[in-house]
């Protein structure tokens, strides 16, 4: 479970990788491997691709499956997301104050070091280099250590102190990363980074979506 979180932070956080001084879009693909039979024929109902739109300090996530659009819009300098679900019809929104993930992130990045290695490998018009994240359970009585396999790429500067991430000194932003679990491996990889203009409107939360309790809040955290 602590590597999905470690992945999910990777994931939300490749786009406050740019923000700093990049403004356009960033599409990343989902490919999955070694699905057990009785996945195989359904990998169209899983996520296969995400796109950032990015502007300096405000970033839009889209990613589409079978139950439907995710939106996620992200303010950095509010320090708040919200998180857009339209399942079946039904139109359901999350907003976290950075604050409120604070805790979860520090655990998760508490647990992790990075081991730069030798590999090199192309991705989206960059050469990146390879680097091992070991990540341990921190779960009481549990002392297994896992990997996420990512390529990053010297080029583009990450954030300095980048949340989840404080002390781990990235070389880089993370273009591929993959993770394995229970023998399925899952790989995210940049395809296209392009500079462009982004219109202020699309990192406005749209109107027609019902809040979350907070309770349910609480349980979908939880069964991170």
């Amino acid at each position: 479970m602590k590597k999905f979180i470690l992945l999910l932070l990777l994931v939300s956080s490749s786009a406050y990788l740019f923000a700093q001084n990049f403004e356009g879009t960033a599409v990343f693909k989902i490919t999955y491997e070694n699905l057990p039979p009785e996945m195989k024929g359904h990998e169209g109902m899983m996520p296969s691709e995400f796109t950032f739109l990015i502007k300096n300090q405000k970033s839009r996530m889209e990613m589409s499956s079978m139950m439907g659009p995710t939106i996620v819009i992200t303010d950095n300098e509010a320090k708040k997301s919200t998180t857009l679900m339209n399942m079946g019809g039904q139109k359901m929104k999350m907003t976290i104050d950075f604050d409120e993930a604070e805790e979860i992130e520090d655990n998760a990045a508490n647990n992790v070091k990075i081991e730069y290695v030798d590999g090199t490998k192309e991705i989206a018009g960059y050469t990146c280099k390879k680097a091992i994240m070991k990540v341990k359970s921190g779960e009481e009585g549990d002392e297994d250590e896992g990997e996420i396999v990512f390529y990053y790429s010297p080029d583009i500067e990450p954030i300095e102190n980048m949340k989840g991430f404080e002390g781990l000194n990235l070389k880089g932003m993370p273009l591929e990363y993959s993770i394995s679990n229970r023998g399925i491996k899952m790989v995210v990889t940049a395809t296209s980074i392009e500079k462009k203009p982004i219109d202020d409107s699309v990192f406005v939360i749209p109107e027609g979506y019902t809040e979350i309790p907070d309770s349910m809040k609480q349980m979908m955290q939880q069964q991170k």
